[in-house]
């Protein structure tokens, strides 16, 4: 199992190695998550301009209808502290049981992980899904976690490489006027 986990971070980082705009990468993200981890549904919420964070992919379990993974209070714990979040039952978890966006989702069981970059976090990756479905567990949190790293350095570059050819477009302007 360590192996296939392993190879399939080597494959996430082989396949971001090559240049993919911000659609793909996260569509990558979450297909590798449920490849390996068989949650119900996923969200990557990234920080917006505005400094908000906003969801910027989701995924479902085929023949699910998305119930949304959005909770300030699961932002807060992982964004905010930086640091990975494995959460066994929502119901019965102290730092969630005042979260009533998770409560109403039905997800009973999640794993998010923050999308850290040397200036903050860009976001979070979060997995979610019901007891009756499966329960997660610490070895799940410690391999979004290292997943959610590599995707982290990817979206930076992403982003870096965006900011660059908008200041080059801003320079062409300026040189033509």
């Amino acid at each position: 199992r360590y192996v296939e986990r392993l190879h399939m971070l080597n494959e996430v980082h082989q396949a971001l190695a090559h240049s993919v705009e911000l659609d793909e990468l996260l569509a990558l993200i979450l297909e590798r998550s449920f490849d390996q981890l068989r949650p119900e549904e996923g969200a990557i919420f990234l920080r917006g301009p505005q400094g908000g964070f906003v969801q910027a992919a989701s995924r479902t379990a085929a023949g699910r209808a998305a119930t949304g993974l959005e909770s300030r209070s699961l932002l807060h714990e992982v964004v905010d502290k930086g640091q990975a979040a494995l959460v066994l039952d929502t119901v019965t978890d102290a730092r969630f049981h005042h979260a009533m966006s998770l409560m109403s989702s039905g997800m009973r069981s999640l794993v998010a992980a923050p999308l850290l970059a040397p200036d903050g976090a860009l976001g979070m990756i979060v997995l979610g899904s019901r007891l009756v479905v499966r329960q997660f567990v610490e070895e799940d949190m410690e391999l979004l976690a290292s997943l959610a790293s590599v995707a982290a350095l990817h979206l930076r570059n992403v982003r870096l490489a965006a900011e660059a050819a908008e200041r080059r477009r801003l320079e062409q302007e300026v040189a033509l006027a």
